[in-house]
């Protein structure tokens, strides 16, 4: 169990299990600190093996840096900065790969999208669990949900085509021409 945690490794694992399972797709992500006072080596392969088990769809990293008045900050076990950097970077590599990893099951499927600016001539918009894509498109999308068909993916965003439902059938925009 965690400093501070009234929950174990065990628990969380199950927990998180039982929303996949209720749930297919959901995004679970998660916040790691490293270099917390008097952190192993041992407890921190421990934590990246945790974090690479469990697949999660985001990871925020940050490295612990003392708050005045906390608990944290009257531990005198501090663990030195090279070493605070260097699994700052195995965890944010992994990060990376669990990302990438998480939004390559959305390649080729159909996902809605609210579309919220535009950023060097593509829409940028969040997807139901807060995966960002950006697509093309010559009409203003600010604030509408589109559906869109994911072509590319990547660890931190993914790009795809916006579709139009009709009838039950789905049609790339760019196919449809309106006369006036």
């Amino acid at each position: 169990m965690g400093v501070g945690r009234r929950y174990t490794t065990a628990q969380y694992r199950e927990a998180v299990e039982r929303i996949r399972q209720a749930v297919p797709g959901a995004s679970i992500t998660t916040d790691v600190m490293v270099g917390f006072p008097g952190e192993t080596q041992r407890e921190f392969e421990e934590s990246f093996a945790f974090c690479r088990d469990m697949g999660f769809a985001r990871m925020h990293i940050f490295e612990y840096s003392p708050r005045p008045g906390t608990a944290a900050a009257r531990i005198h076990e501090s663990v030195p900065a090279r070493n605070k950097s260097a699994r700052s970077q195995l965890m944010l590599d992994l990060a990376a790969t669990a990302s990438g990893t998480f939004n390559q099951g959305f390649l080729g499927c159909t996902l809605e999208v609210l579309f919220e600016e535009e950023v060097k001539g593509r829409w940028k918009g969040r997807t139901p669990t807060n995966k960002v894509v950006f697509a093309q498109s010559e009409g203003d999308l600010r604030g509408q949900v589109v559906p869109v068909q994911i072509t590319w993916t990547g660890p931190w965003s993914m790009q795809g085509r916006l579709l139009l439902q009709h009838n039950q059938v789905t049609v790339p925009l760019q196919n449809i021409s309106v006369a006036a």
